[in-house]
């Protein structure tokens, strides 16, 4: 898409947490209606970049700190 940088953002791991980080895109990085420039995913959030949407969805969702619920 057009509105999508080439290097718009990224998702990581660390450790049992998943962390997006924007890459200093034009666009910007939304979750739901935030625009974030790192933000902690737990699971199912709507991610825009751009004009382009996606679903993040896992396996198993981190609910706290150490606690995961399979899905």
């Amino acid at each position: 898409h057009p509105t999508v940088s080439r290097f718009h953002c990224r998702i990581r791991r660390v450790g049992h947490k998943l962390i997006i980080d924007d890459l200093a895109s034009t666009a910007g990085t939304i979750i739901g209606d935030n625009q974030v420039e790192s933000a902690r995913l737990w699971g199912n959030e709507t991610v825009r970049v751009g004009e382009a949407w996606f679903k993040l969805s896992t396996k198993s969702a981190p609910t706290s700190e150490g606690e995961r619920v399979e899905s």
